[in-house]
């Protein structure tokens, strides 16, 4: 589950911390508060881009950081998938950095990591359906991925994807002129030079990435030495010292316990500060001996992160993502490779990888028509508890080649992501013929068949996070009760959290996070609280009328959350 989030200078939030529980979670507050900001927000700290627009204004950076907790099953499962190991508590932090300066960096559990890996790792514990994420569901693209990841067809995809790929590259190579040939050229050796720049950097991924934080340590080597050696004074090595009057406080206090048991509460205390004089010790003189450095090092540190940032600019990544984009060229520079080989060779390759590709692409699309009938029927009884009883849900496939047509064809007609279009079709009403969902769903109806379908991937695609970026969008207060009591239903073998504007949703939640603005002179800062009692019932009042709570709407709310099926 997602434990905790943290914001600081990000857009209206100066500083922030949200903590969630498990089952479900309802974020509320007026329109233009700042709702929406948290799902950017978790996306930003699991490595979606990085963009200095949402630093808060005035501040040099931005932070935001993410702390889930795995249990058992999910943890061995995680480790498995991405080889990363959470830490002794079970607990992943992401944390993301970004500079006005230019550039980020993103750390797991203290280490730094590509965005790459940290969307890869993601994708393990979180799902999110993000803000018109239920107007996305009219696309046929991506109906084609939920379909997939339904059945659990992604290596499916990627295997007739990477053959469709290497097939249409030989096609290319085969038609094309001498402008393109030249074009290909052209790009090989560009790649090979950002190759052996990247390669001449040698990039340190134990380093590099805080190169920005050691130049600030360096600069300020002096002041940060001055106040490492008055701590260490004031805490341990001075006369007078806390840690000795301390010391004598608990020697005392001890001797008194057996005559006053009510202070063991104040030695317990005393101990653990004791204890924080020991680790804040340890730490100052960590700290000055780290930057005890060698003539010198600022310089070349400052060279060196010049050095890097050119290369980034170059190459138009961050300095973190160096490795990844170096990944990514070497790859490029495999697809592109042998385009002067022999014309027979090549029309000899295409015909064996086209034989692959049908054969790749035929048995997807058997697949797909097989685990299509299984999420309509699924989706279709979804729907049913929704409030849709009269609803008929189907999984069309539209062939974009058909078996007996030159194979050729294939690469012409078809596309990287099978053999066919998917196209999920709505019949909201008895009588009607099939539509698409585009055609036939007004803004209500396809939030719901949004919740439909990832209620029916529930059950196969099991991330331990659901996130909700106003999942009740078109949707009035009369269906508010009914997606509540669903949210709430896929809340009790996961965690969710949903923002909404609808109060007979936000009843149903755990927990109920409520997000404010201030505007103090010409600064707007938004806030985050946890509310319950009184302070929760009157935000539900409020969402229910939009305006200051009456008598009322007070009691319509105290009447909401005492039907809701929170336990």
């Amino acid at each position: 589950m997602l434990q905790e989030l943290y914001l600081e200078n990000y857009v209206l939030f100066e500083k922030a911390s949200l903590d969630f529980s498990s089952g479900l979670n309802a974020i509320s507050g007026e329109t233009g508060a700042g709702k929406s900001l948290i799902a950017g927000a978790i996306s930003l700290a699991l490595g979606e881009r990085a963009k200095a627009d949402v630093i808060r204004s005035g501040a040099d950076s931005a932070v935001v950081s993410a702390v889930f907790h795995l249990d058992g099953k999910t943890t061995k499962s995680f480790i498995n998938e991405t080889g990363l190991e959470p830490d002794d508590n079970g607990n992943l932090l992401f944390e993301r950095t970004i500079r006005r300066e230019g550039g980020s960096k993103l750390s797991i559990n203290g280490r730094p990591a590509s965005a790459a890996s940290a969307r890869s790792a993601a994708e393990h514990i979180l799902d999110i359906a993000a803000q018109n994420e239920h107007t996305r569901i009219t696309e046929p693209a991506y109906q084609q991925e939920l379909l997939d990841k339904f059945g659990k067809l992604e290596k499916d995809v990627a295997e007739y994807g990477e053959a469709f790929a290497k097939a249409a590259s030989l096609l290319r190579r085969l038609e094309a002129g001498d402008s393109e040939k030249e074009r290909v050229r052209r790009r090989i050796e560009q790649i090979n030079d950002d190759l052996e720049l990247i390669a001449q950097a040698g990039y340190d991924s134990e380093s590099d990435p805080y190169l920005e934080d050691r130049i600030r340590t360096l600069s300020h080597s002096e002041a940060i030495s001055a106040i490492c050696q008055k701590g260490v004074d004031s805490l341990y090595e001075g006369e007078d010292s806390i840690q000795d009057a301390l010391s004598s406080l608990i020697r005392e206090t001890e001797s008194m316990t057996d005559n006053c048991p009510a202070l063991k509460e104040a030695l317990e205390c005393l101990n653990e500060a004791a204890a924080g004089i020991d680790e804040a010790v340890r730490s100052y003189r960590e700290t000055e001996s780290s930057i005890d450095c060698s003539p010198g090092e600022l310089e070349s540190t400052i060279e060196r992160a010049e050095m890097l940032k050119k290369i980034a600019r170059r190459l138009g990544c961050d300095i973190a993502e160096l490795p990844e984009k170096q990944d990514n060229l070497s790859r490029e520079l495999d697809e592109l490779s042998g385009w002067e080989t022999d014309t027979d060779e090549v029309k000899e390759q295409l015909n064996k990888l086209l034989k692959n590709v049908r054969e790749l692409g035929l048995s997807l699309r058997a697949k797909r028509e097989k685990v299509g009938k299984k999420l309509a029927k699924s989706v279709a009884a979804e729907l049913n508890d929704l409030e849709m009883e009269q609803a008929g849900f189907y999984v069309e496939l539209r062939p974009l080649w058909a078996e007996g047509k030159d194979k050729i064809g294939i690469l012409k007609s078809a596309n990287a992501g099978g053999l066919d279009e998917v196209e999920f079709m709505l019949t909201p009403n008895p009588g009607e013929a099939p539509s698409s969902l585009s055609a036939s769903a007004s803004g209500g109806e396809a939030s719901r068949a949004m919740l439909a379908v990832k209620s029916a991937l529930s059950a196969t695609h099991f991330p331990p996070v659901l996130f909700f970026d106003e999942i009740d969008a078109g949707i009035g207060g009369r269906l508010g009760d009914t997606i509540g009591a669903k949210l709430s239903d896929l809340a009790k073998d996961r965690q969710v959290i949903a923002i909404t504007h609808l109060p007979q949703l936000a009843a149903h939640a755990k927990t109920h996070l409520k997000v404010s603005k201030k505007v103090d002179g010409k600064r707007t800062t938004a806030t985050i609280e946890s509310i319950d009692g009184e302070a929760r019932v009157e935000e539900i009042a409020q969402m229910i009328r939009g305006k200051a709570s009456t008598a009322t709407t007070m009691a319509q709310a105290r009447e909401m959350l005492d039907k809701s099926t929170v336990k």
